[in-house]
């Protein structure tokens, strides 16, 4: 569900996303925020980790680096990108599809409180998990 109207940080053109369809890419992105807003942050890693595309969990070293930096980092953060902080609610400013090399992806840029800059959100689709929608680049 697609809501309109402006407050903090957003700009005309932004999209307040609500409640997006399990198929869309936003609902990926609005399932790292509700994992990273959990209280527990043992529970709220092993929601976003199912959000990672498989190549970020290759390895025992990438997935610890996963866990220890950036969920840890988006943790701290996420808030900024929070119209009403206690919901996974945010406002997508705009989305670059890239093609060509070896992999397409979408980078849907998501609007930041604390920065004129949206944050990029690098979202690929994964064959492990039946051609979803997965993270797959850096939150930083």
């Amino acid at each position: 569900m697609v809501l309109a109207g402006l407050s903090g940080g957003a700009r005309a053109g932004d999209v307040l996303i609500d409640n997006p369809a399990a198929e869309e890419p936003e609902y990926v992105i609005r399932q790292l925020i509700q994992a990273a807003i959990t209280e527990d942050p043992e529970e709220g890693w092993s929601q976003f980790r199912g959000w990672l595309h498989s190549d970020q969990l290759a390895s025992p070293a990438s997935e610890r680096s996963w866990k220890t930096m950036n969920y840890a980092a988006f943790r701290r953060s996420v808030r900024h990108l929070l119209p009403d902080e206690t919901k996974p609610v945010f406002r997508r400013a705009y989305v670059e599809e890239v093609k060509g090399g070896r992999h397409e992806y979408l980078k849907i840029f998501v609007v930041s409180k604390s920065s004129d800059m949206p944050k990029p959100f690098h979202l690929m689709r994964d064959p492990q998990a039946e051609q979803g929608w997965r993270l797959n680049g850096s939150l930083n």
